[in-house]
């Protein structure tokens, strides 16, 4: 006959066994749910990165002038954050150059910040505008609606003039228009020896523009030949609507005396009063080609302002486009 201590002994180590196995299923059970948190929290950072991706790929239909990405990568940092990378070329008659790689951080709680190589910083006399990493030549288009008068204003530069004394190399040049211009006028303004690589749909504000920052900057990239058909002017008027309906327009630009501007409302506006391309009208375009192509645009009535921005001495295995 069993005794009264040795059922206690039983129920003592039926207990520890409950014991021992329900602290195994709960540190099971918070690996498993610890595992969970670290995945969600891992796909989280993901998707802020895979956001930075989705924007900066829409964008370069829409802005970025001559600027091309040739591959982009995520750079893991830690679980919770990263940074993405974009490696980006521009196309100077044919003749690839080297660009700032784009590079905008991500992490758990952050996933859009601005392109910060996007910026550039003038020059001490005001008449360049340069990359804040390498210190490469960023091109600028001027406002013709704003005065360009006042102290803080940046010199309307004229360097066509200046393209004469570039011996041998192929440059890229930023033109502002004196008024906005019709594609096919375009295309019987610039010699047929000059690239046209980018088109410039300008401002309808007093704002100046060469504070714009390049993916802030609107535009068309032309083809292979410096053209647009009218199926490539039709899908970027459809991505510039899209991007008018969402937030990667929503920068804004003020400054003191003169109204502020809205990005969106830009692209809006634009889409707005152009719906072809035969009717659709341009306020600039950025131009490339040998030096002694682009110097016999130095005095055409229509240039109101020509901002140089990189350049490549030509060697003899360059082959160019024009």
């Amino acid at each position: 006959m069993n005794s009264p201590n040795h059922f206690e002994k039983i129920a003592k180590k039926s207990k520890r066994k409950h014991t021992i196995k329900t602290v195994i299923y709960s540190s099971i059970l918070a690996i498993l749910a610890l595992g969970l948190g670290v995945k969600g929290l891992t796909e989280l950072t993901s998707k802020n990165g895979r956001r930075i991706l989705e924007g900066y790929e829409f964008l370069n239909n829409i802005a970025y002038p001559n600027m091309f990405y040739k591959n982009y990568y995520f750079n893991a940092s830690g679980l919770f954050s990263g940074e993405f990378q974009s490696n980006r070329v521009k196309n100077i008659d044919g003749i690839e150059v080297p660009f700032e790689p784009m590079k905008v951080k991500y992490s758990l709680t952050q996933g859009s910040s601005h392109d910060s190589t996007s910026w550039g910083l003038w020059d001490s006399k005001k008449t360049g505008v340069y990359s804040q990493g390498q210190h490469l030549k960023i091109p600028v288009f001027y406002n013709i609606n704003h005065s360009y008068t006042g102290e803080v204003d940046p010199v309307v530069t004229k360097d066509l003039n200046l393209i004469p004394k570039m011996t041998n190399q192929a440059v890229e040049v930023a033109v502002t228009f004196d008024k906005p211009y019709t594609y096919s006028e375009i295309q019987k303004m610039v010699p047929k020896n000059v690239l046209v690589n980018w088109y410039w749909i300008g401002s309808k504000s007093q704002f100046d523009t060469t504070q714009f920052a390049t993916d802030h900057t609107l535009g068309v990239m032309g083809d292979d030949e410096g053209k647009l058909t009218p199926s490539a002017f039709k899908q970027f008027r459809q991505h510039l609507k899209k991007g008018s309906q969402s937030s990667w327009l929503d920068s804004s630009y003020n400054s003191t005396g003169n109204k502020g501007v809205l990005i969106k409302d830009e692209a809006k506006a634009y889409v707005k009063r152009n719906k072809t391309l035969k009717e659709a009208t341009f306020s600039g375009i950025l131009i490339s080609g040998r030096s002694e192509n682009l110097a016999k645009l130095k005095d055409r009535e229509w240039v109101f302002a020509s901002n140089i921005g990189q350049s490549v001495q030509i060697q003899p295995y360059h082959r160019l486009t024009k």
